[in-house]
């Protein structure tokens, strides 16, 4: 979650294609479609903080209904909120994993969220403790085809590379094949290069907002929702991110250097009631749809008790005359 600025393993791998791994002779950065299925890091969901089997259930009937194929379960650290209904409940988890396996749905497990060590902490003294989670979590669902281990949910220090290695060396070592997201801090300028791994099987990216919470624009008479686009900006901001080979921080540099991106957070505004402005619903829109033109997963955010997927697209429809998702 902002506090401050889907998805490998079927038989054995699925693998994420790239149709080329540099940009083109223009010097964009070419369309490009991940593998679907089970697994794959370019699964399109949401996900929140899912608390109960009934709300689980809930959660995934909709995600099925709608075509989303990915869900995002977070859990807050138990190093770091000791005592929150929102901790990981591993009865809920096990039934979320288990279920959504069997609707071709992929489970992103966020187990340690709103951490770790970024400068909004005081707090440098966890690190071993958040691995530790990590491999708990990890052992458990290691034969799971459906699951994606989120590392890191947001990470701001210029100690991140060290740490990130540090992880994936630990989890590789104790057996854990699954495959792994790395999440930088939404406002980072670091470069979205992913550490090593023996596997090749890491995703990388960090979340977006459009917080434009101000903004008094709509579509003018006769106006495509593309063409509003163009106009308030949104268009360029969107091909900054995706098709820019040379900006080392957005999806477009990763993606031209063959990199997995899976991006764990989108939303119009990171307020825990979003202000839902034209530009910030349409943000949302015209970011699923790059992301399915380029290979980039997406978690839509909030859901559960912050649920706001209904409002998004209600006002997709009646705003924009678009949905907010096609699968």
């Amino acid at each position: 979650m902002k506090i401050v600025c889907v998805c490998v393993l079927l038989a054995f791998f699925l693998a994420f294609t790239i149709t080329t791994g540099v940009s083109n002779a223009s010097g964009v950065v070419p369309k490009v479609k991940a593998s679907s299925g089970i697994g794959s890091s370019s699964d399109i969901g949401w996900g929140g903080f899912i608390t109960s089997i009934n709300m689980a259930q809930s959660v995934l009937n909709e995600l099925q209904s709608d075509g989303y194929t990915s869900l995002r379960y977070e859990a807050l650290a138990p190093f770091f909120s000791s005592s929150s209904p929102d901790l990981i409940n591993y009865a809920v988890l096990d039934y979320i994993v288990s279920t959504a396996v069997t609707m071709g749905i992929t489970v992103v497990i966020d187990p340690i969220h709103n951490y770790p060590e970024s400068t909004s902490y005081t707090l440098q003294s966890h690190f071993s403790q958040w691995v530790t989670q990590l491999v708990t979590v990890g052992k458990r669902y290691n034969n799971d085809p459906n699951v994606i281990l989120e590392c890191v949910n947001e990470y701001d220090l210029s100690d991140a590379p060290t740490k990130y290695q540090t992880i994936v060396n630990t989890l590789r070592s104790d057996g854990i094949t699954l495959p792994l997201q790395f999440t930088y801090m939404w406002g980072s300028t670091g470069a979205l290069i992913p550490p090593k791994d023996p596997f090749n099987d890491i995703s990388i990216g960090h979340h977006v907002y459009a917080d434009n919470d101000s903004d008094t624009s709509y579509m003018l008479p006769g106006e495509t929702f593309l063409q509003y686009c163009i106009r308030v900006g949104i268009e360029a901001r969107e091909k900054a991110m995706f098709t820019d080979p040379n900006n080392e921080c957005w999806f477009g540099y990763a993606l031209a250097h063959g990199t997995k991106v899976l991006c764990t957070e989108i939303g119009g505004s990171d307020a825990y009631s979003p202000v839902m402005t034209h530009y910030n619903v349409a943000f949302v829109i015209r970011t699923l749809q790059y992301a399915q033109m380029y290979g980039v997963g997406v978690d839509c955010f909030r859901v559960g008790q912050e649920s706001n997927i209904q409002q998004y697209e209600t006002l997709a429809e009646q705003w924009f005359k678009v949905p907010l998702f096609t699968a």
